[in-house]
């Protein structure tokens, strides 16, 4: 290896390593980031150890090496494949609705993450477009919250003048499927005997599965408003962990 090749691969391995370290260590749910990176540098090391390896076996490190790039190229065909999935479903269609179900998101101290403030915006918009409806606020106390999702949610729409006989407090959910699951038995107790129609609030990448979860739960063609992300770098973020999470309740059932 040339000395200029050296400096630049050294380089970049060292950005990767420090990127994959602050995304794991300094940022809160950008494990997925950081998973990338340290994969980047496990792949450069494995090509650089293919390269001393064809010195000495050319056959074996190029049939090595094809499998490798072909895998990759699958992994992203499919990767795209399902990214499109999500992004068409990344859209608002419930325009009216009896009840809204807020999926819940991280909390910093009492306070709403970007994240959940941004699902608490579409909520409140639609709350307030739609002064009959009411909206269960699904989400249980993480760790390192001081209080529940469900009751930052409440708390944050009581400021803002929605009334609290509007809101129903959920607070025991710690996954999506719980959140719809969890959610359900409370609408129906509050309905009564009206068949009422159900829209669910989140992110625009999380709009998809939620749905997906939505249907599995029997509602029958759900419909989402979608919370617009504000960052790039987050939306990113969570667009690229969000086809794990796809995938992971394709073939688990999760």
């Amino acid at each position: 290896m040339s000395k200029k090749k050296y400096i630049i691969l050294s380089a970049i391995v060292s950005f990767l390593l420090c990127a994959g370290l602050f995304f794991n260590y300094r940022l809160s749910g950008y494990g997925i980031m950081a998973m990338l990176c340290f994969g980047a540098v496990f792949l450069i090391a494995v090509f650089e150890g293919l390269y001393y390896l064809g010195k000495k076996r050319p056959g074996e490190a190029r049939i090595i090496r094809r499998c490798i790039i072909g895998a990759l190229c699958a992994g992203f065909l499919y990767f795209c494949a399902v990214e499109a999935v999500i992004v068409n479903g990344a859209r608002t269609d419930g325009a009216e609705a009896d009840y809204i179900i807020v999926l819940g998101a991280g909390v910093d101290g009492r306070r709403p993450s970007l994240i959940l403030w941004s699902r608490l915006e579409a909520a409140y918009a639609f709350l307030q477009r739609n002064p009959e409806a009411k909206a269960v606020l699904s989400g249980a106390k993480g760790p390192h919250e001081e209080i529940s999702e469900a009751e930052c949610m409440y708390e944050w729409l009581k400021e803002r003048q929605i009334a609290p006989s509007r809101l129903i407090i959920e607070d025991k959910a710690r996954s999506t499927a719980q959140n719809i699951a969890y959610s359900l038995p409370l609408i129906r107790s509050d309905a009564g005997e009206k068949d009422p129609k159900i829209v669910i609030v989140t992110s625009e990448f999380h709009l998809y599965r939620a749905k997906q979860i939505a249907i599995k739960n029997g509602i029958a063609s759900p419909a989402g408003i979608a919370a617009s992300t504000s960052l790039p770098i987050i939306k990113i973020n969570y667009y690229i962990r969000e086809a794990f999470a796809v995938t992971a309740m394709r073939v688990f059932g999760l």
